[in-house]
C-alpha cells in the first residue's frame, strides 16, 4: 500500500507539471496543433474536415497526411471543454499523465523483486524535460508512446494471461493509428518482443492467433493506405533520401572513377551505400550526448539552454546500461531492444536527431536510469556500511544537491524563460494578427496575407470563429500543401505578397517584417512578448 502511496503522489506532480498553464506554454499552439484544432472542431460541427471528407482515417491537412486517432481525441475533448487551446493539448496531457502509471506497472512486472524501481522510473518520466515538453503539446507522437507503452504492458501480461495478448494487440495497432513514426517501431520492437516469448507465446497459441488476427484487422487500412500516393506522402516529405545532393555526389565520384581508370572502385559510390551511409547518419546522432544532455536539439523542442533528458540523469544511465550487461534477464533484453530500435525510424528523415519522432525512447530511458539510481543507492549503502559514513554523506548530499538544483533550473527554464525565449518557435502572435485584423476588416476591400507566416489560412480558420458549415460551402480548403496558395475566406487571400494594387483598390498587406513594399505604410505590428516584432500590417 505505501508503494501505491507514493506513485498517488508522483502521478499527481506530474500531472500539475503537464496541465499547470497548459494553454499558454508551450507559447502558443503552432500550425500543427491549430489543423488538429480546426479539423477536430469540423469534425464536430460537420463530420466533415477542412477539405470535406467525411470522417476521413487519414487527414489531408498541410499534405503530412496526419494520422487520426489524436484528432478524434481532440474531437471528443472540444464537445468537453468547447473550442479552445486547452481543449487541443489537454488529451496529450492527460494521456502523459497516464503513461507515468504504465510506467509503473510496466517496471513492476519486468523487475518483481526491485521494490524502488517502479517509483524511480515513474519520477523520472514525471519530471522528464522530453516527455514534459510533448505532453505539453498537441502532439500524436506523446499518445503513440502511451499506447505504445500500454501495448508492452499488456503483452508481459499476456505471457501469463493470455487474454491480454488480444488486448496489446489493440494497443499497438492504436499507436499506429496515432502517429507515423510507430508504424515502423512497433512491428520492430513485437519482433524483439516475439523472438523473447516465443515459448510463453507458443504455449498461448490461440490468443497468439486472435491477437495477431485482431491486429491485422484493424490495422489493414494502414497497409492499403500506405499504398496509396497519400499515405507515400508525407515519407516523400521528410525523407533524407529524396535529397538530391547526396546522388549528385555518388555520380560524381562514379564519373571521376571512370575517367581515371578507377571504374571497379565505383561500386562504393553505388546510391544504395549512399543511402546506408544516410540511413547510419541519421541513426547514431540520436545517441549524440550533446543532443541528449545539453542544448543541441532542435529549439523547438527544448526549454532554452537546457537538453532533452536531465544531466543528473547522464552517469546513472551509464550505470544502467552496466547493470543491464552485468544482469542479463529479458527485461534488461526488452529495454535493450527498446533503445536500439527507437531511432530507426526516424534515421530515414530530415532535420536530424528529431525529438518528436524519436520520443519512442519514453520510458526506456527513464527505466534504464533508474536502474543505475538504484545500483548507485546500493553502492553508497557499502561505502555507508564499510565505516566510511563521512565519505559517503558528503558523496551523497553533494549529487543530491546537484539533482536538486538541476531539476529547479531546468523547470525554471521551461515555465519562465521558454514562453518568452521560444515564442518564435511556436508562432506566437497569429491569435493576435487574427484578432486584429477583425477590427481592419471592415475598412478594407481585400486582405491579402503572406504564405511565408507558415500556413497563416489555418490560424485565420481556427481562431477566427469560422463555422466550418460555412467555409465548406465556399469550398473548403483548397491547398494545403507546403506551398500554399489559393486559399480564401471572405475578404482574406492567403498567398505570396506582391504589389498588385490599382489606384482604385483598397488592399491592406500583411506579412513578415521585410516584406513591405517600396513607400509603404505600416497600420499595425504584432510583437513577441520580448517586444521583437513578428508581423506587419501595411499598405
Amino acid at each position: 500500500m505505501k508503494q501505491y502511496f507514493w506513485l498517488i503522489i508522483i502521478v499527481l506532480i506530474g500531472g500539475f507539471l503537464r496541465f499547470y498553464n497548459l494553454a499558454s506554454n508551450p507559447p502558443a499552439l503552432n500550425s500543427d496543433e491549430v489543423a488538429i484544432g480546426y479539423n477536430a472542431y469540423s469534425i464536430l460541427k460537420t463530420g466533415r474536415d477542412e477539405y470535406g471528407r467525411a470522417c476521413p482515417l487519414t487527414f489531408r491537412s498541410f499534405d503530412d497526411y496526419k494520422m487520426p486517432v489524436y484528432v478524434y481525441m481532440v474531437t471528443g475533448s472540444m464537445a468537453v471543454f468547447g473550442k479552445s487551446d486547452f481543449a487541443v493539448r489537454f488529451p496529450s496531457a492527460f494521456f502523459g499523465t497516464l503513461t507515468i502509471v504504465l510506467t509503473f506497472f510496466l517496471v513492476k512486472e519486468l523487475y518483481k523483486k526491485k521494490q524502488l524501481l517502479p517509483l524511480l522510473a515513474s519520477v523520472l518520466l514525471a519530471i522528464s524535460p522530453w516527455h514534459l515538453l510533448f505532453s505539453r503539446s498537441g502532439y500524436e507522437a506523446n499518445v503513440s508512446v502511451f499506447f505504445i507503452t500500454l501495448g508492452a504492458l499488456l503483452f508481459i501480461l499476456g505471457v501469463k494471461r493470455g487474454t491480454y495478448i488480444i488486448f496489446s494487440a489493440v494497443a499497438f495497432s492504436l499507436a499506429v493509428w496515432t502517429y507515423h513514426t510507430a508504424r515502423i517501431f512497433v512491428p520492430l520492437l513485437l519482433l524483439g518482443l516475439t523472438a523473447m516469448y516465443r515459448k510463453e507465446l507458443w504455449q498461448k497459441k490461440i490468443y497468439t492467433l486472435i491477437g495477431f488476427i485482431v491486429g491485422g484487422v484493424v490495422l489493414f487500412p494502414i497497409i492499403q493506405l500506405t499504398m496509396s500516393l497519400e499515405g507515400q506522402m508525407r515519407a516523400m516529405g521528410v525523407s533524407s533520401f529524396s535529397n538530391p545532393d547526396d546522388l549528385k555526389i555518388s555520380i560524381s565520384r562514379i564519373i571521376f572513377d571512370t575517367e581515371h581508370n578507377l571504374a571497379p572502385f565505383s561500386f562504393f559510390h553505388n546510391r544504395r551505400f549512399e543511402y546506408a551511409t544516410t540511413f547510419l547518419r541519421g541513426y547514431f546522432s540520436h545517441f549524440d550526448l550533446n543532443y541528449l544532455f545539453l542544448d543541441k536539439a532542435i529549439e523547438r523542442y527544448r526549454a532554452p539552454g537546457v537538453g532533452l533528458l536531465y544531466l543528473f540523469e547522464l552517469p546513472f544511465l551509464f550505470i544502467g546500461i552496466y547493470q543491464l550487461v552485468r544482469e542479463l534477464s529479458k527485461g534488461s533484453a526488452i529495454l535493450f531492444w527498446w533503445v536500439i530500435m527507437a531511432p530507426v525510424a526516424a534515421a530515414f528523415t530530415l532535420q536530424l536527431p528529431h525529438p518528436v519522432r524519436t520520443l519512442v525512447f519514453m520510458p526506456a530511458l527513464q527505466i534504464i536510469s533508474s536502474i543505475g539510481v538504484c545500483q548507485g543507492i546500493l553502492w553508497m549503502k557499502k561505502i555507508w556500511d564499510g565505516n566510511k559514513k563521512t565519505a559517503s554523506f558528503g558523496l551523497s548530499s553533494l549529487m543530491l544537491c546537484f539533482l536538486v538544483l538541476n531539476v529547479v533550473y531546468v523547470l525554471h527554464q521551461f515555465f519562465v524563460h521558454m514562453p518568452i525565449e521560444n515564442a518564435k518557435y511556436w508562432y506566437a502572435g497569429r491569435k493576435e494578427m487574427v484578432d486584429k485584423l477583425e477590427k481592419y476588416k471592415p475598412f478594407y476591400d481585400r486582405i491579402i496575407v503572406s504564405n511565408k507566416l507558415d500556413f497563416p489560412y489555418v490560424f485565420f480558420l481556427y481562431y477566427g470563429d469560422v463555422d466550418p458549415n460555412e467555409y465548406l460551402q465556399q469550398g473548403g480548403t483548397k491547398s494545403g500543401g507546403f506551398l500554399e496558395e489559393g486559399n480564401t475566406w471572405g475578404k482574406y487571400e492567403f498567398r505570396s505578397v506582391s504589389d498588385i494594387r490599382s489606384l482604385t483598390e483598397n488592399i491592406l498587406f500583411v506579412g513578415q517584417p521585410g516584406e513591405e513594399f517600396k513607400m509603404s505604410q505600416v497600420i499595425d505590428t504584432v510583437y513577441y512578448l520580448d517586444k521583437t516584432p513578428v508581423i506587419v500590417f501595411f499598405r
